[in-house]
């Protein structure tokens, strides 16, 4: 498995799961990865419900903290999946939608441990999904607003091709 790191300056500590996803579909299979996700969100979902059952059973108040707790973590878990499911879907469609785009080189295998903690933290993959897609389009419309400028330079200047002269 390959993982990249992001090439964002403030997160250099965060791995960019955008990459992390395209590229576990290129090497392994966009299938198999849907697939491997669909199976999780639905295992920990499965798991999270069971254990929610289980407080109807009569236990000691320690037993039904922990079974309350164990139930909210697997939840918690199956959210995670849940999200990098979605994303993975997104991925796919914008790929699609732009033809089949040349896929990043992989990196090393550095920020693969912090993604397998990250999924294990309720809620954390849907928080990074969220904080690098809106980093992502800050960058981008950084580019277009640069962009923009320098063609607004250029129409400024006299004398200078595209520069409006009557």
């Amino acid at each position: 498995m390959f993982a990249a790191r992001s090439n964002s300056d403030g997160d250099r500590r965060l791995p960019s799961l955008r990459r992390f996803l395209t590229l576990e579909m290129a090497v392994h299979g966009a299938r198999l990865i849907l697939a491997e996700l669909v199976l999780a969100t639905g295992g920990y979902t499965a798991a999270g419900l069971w254990l929610l059952g289980r407080l109807t059973v009569r236990h000691p108040a320690l037993s039904h903290y922990l079974v309350l707790a164990g139930a909210s973590f697997f939840l918690g878990v199956a959210l995670n999946e849940l999200a990098l499911l979605l994303y993975a879907l997104l991925i796919m469609g914008q790929r699609w939608r732009q033809g089949q785009a040349p896929l990043e080189q992989p990196g090393s295998q550095q920020a693969l441990p912090q993604l397998a903690l990250l999924s294990l933290l309720p809620l954390a993959l849907p928080l990074l999904i969220f904080h690098q897609e809106r980093l992502r389009a800050a960058q981008s419309a950084a580019r277009l607003i640069g962009r923009e400028d320098k063609a607004t330079t250029l129409q400024e200047i006299p004398g200078a091709p595209g520069a409006g002269s009557c």
